[in-house]
């Protein structure tokens, strides 16, 4: 690997960082869930139950969205950098 300077321990400690940042972002947003579950009322009137609509609603744009992208975007970046470094190192073996 001499076109770029990254040794398997640098790759492997930049991906755990990269992990646990991924995993960090994900636990904040499960933090912000179960508080918003916490305001869900399934009795309590009009206010209430609309209160209650548009929190189940952020919850599913959460489930669908936010948590699908953010794991397809560590795995593409996961790739990106796989490749990139098997292809520089096929490079200096040419």
């Amino acid at each position: 690997m001499e076109n770029i300077k990254v040794s398997v321990e640098k790759y492997s400690t930049f991906l755990n960082k990269y992990k646990e940042l991924h995993e960090h972002i994900l636990t904040d947003i499960t933090h912000c869930e179960d508080e918003l579950k916490e305001l869900l009322h399934t009795e309590g009137g009009f206010h209430a139950t609309e209160t209650s609509k548009t929190i189940e609603e952020i919850l599913e744009v959460w489930d669908e969205m936010v948590k699908t992208h953010l794991g397809e975007g560590f795995d593409k970046m996961e790739q990106s950098v796989y490749h990139y470094i098997n292809f520089m190192q096929e490079a200096d073996n040419i």
